[in-house]
């Protein structure tokens, strides 16, 4: 009987570490991303945008697609990726 509540005890101590660490752990990864959460990766632009306008395809061009996708498609599968 003695032998179980030792076990017990271990195993409890076990659990209690494991969740501590745990909590320490989110709490960290929390910690960062409030940290990280005003980091600009880019500068905001000081002036506008410039209006992009997308011109008509040339004829051979969805040709030049649908073959580049079939290219794309056996690469693939000869890489077994």
């Amino acid at each position: 009987m003695k032998e179980y509540l030792q076990i017990t005890l271990r195993v409890w101590k076990m659990l209690i570490v494991f969740i501590a660490l745990t909590v320490f752990f989110y709490l960290g990864l929390a910690w960062v991303d409030r940290q990280q959460a005003n980091f600009h990766r880019y500068d905001e632009r000081g002036n506008d945008a410039v209006k992009v306008s997308a011109g008509q395809q040339p004829a051979g061009m969805l040709e030049d697609s649908a073959r580049d996708f079939w290219m794309r498609i056996r690469e693939f599968l000869q890489d077994g990726e």
